[in-house]
């Protein structure tokens, strides 16, 4: 019996999230690498791991199915914008300064990861952020 990667995760929670649907499900399953990533979490894709979630080549098919579909029962709340009601909600980078994208060039030269960008919730509508 062979084991493959199903799924590779950038935090622990969500990764033993899909464990604990997979273990209910009654399919055997184990996690990898989730001490480097949680240690580490802005090398966690850059070296080209990530928290592994592996399974018998026998259950894949049904342990994907199985996180497909509580993904997709998840995702089924939409975002809606408290001001005005609208569902026209976009993902933007917060305002970058100057002196950030100095660090931003500075981190890609010399390979150190840069964790401060992170994205807004903006309604396009009203332009209200969430």
């Amino acid at each position: 019996m062979r084991t493959v990667r199903l799924q590779t995760y950038s935090n622990e929670f969500e990764a033993q999230l899909a464990k604990s649907l997979l273990d209910d499900a009654g399919i055997n399953c184990f996690l990898s690498n989730q001490n480097f990533s949680s240690l580490h979490p802005n090398y966690a894709f850059m070296l080209g791991s990530g928290i592994g979630l592996y399974v018998d080549d026998q259950d894949a098919d049904e342990a994907s199915a199985i996180i497909k579909n509580s993904r997709s029962a998840n995702e089924q709340g939409e975002l809606v914008c408290q001001a005005c009601g609208s569902r026209n909600i976009v993902f933007k980078y917060k305002n970058i300064t100057f002196g950030k994208w100095i660090l931003l060039l500075l981190s890609l030269l010399f390979f150190i990861p840069f964790g401060n960008l992170t994205k807004d919730r903006i309604c396009k509508d009203c332009g209200e952020t969430l």
